[in-house]
């Protein structure tokens, strides 16, 4: 993670951003096994989020990432680094959304 605090250091417009490190957990939500980071999902209040974490292998399998699911406040885009089995959680789960393939990307856009 040291990358993080050398960008930080040296970009003016995220100097002032707080740079939170997350422990991975896991837990069975709509009967499937998923991750998200140990952070307060009821707080956060943001317009993007871009998913590219936790990893989600686990136990030989890919599990789908739900942290924006959990989020109180849902943000108005997603956009998801590959990880198919996170996309497929929210394209059947996350409703009030528009799905839109972009390369290896999945944009979610609130409508």
């Amino acid at each position: 993670m040291n990358w993080l605090y050398y960008y930080k250091e040296r970009m003016p417009m995220i100097r002032d951003v707080d740079i939170v490190l997350a422990s991975r957990r896991t837990i069975i939500l709509r009967n499937t096994r998923v991750c998200y980071y140990d952070i307060d999902h009821d707080v956060l209040d943001v317009d993007m989020v871009y998913v590219d974490g936790p990893n989600n292998f686990v136990d030989g399998e890919y599990l789908p990432c739900v942290d924006v699911y959990l989020m109180k406040h849902k943000p108005r885009l997603v956009l998801i680094d590959g990880r198919s089995s996170t996309v497929d959680f929210l394209n059947k789960y996350f409703s009030g959304y528009r799905m839109i393939i972009i390369g290896q990307h999945t944009l979610f856009v609130k409508e």
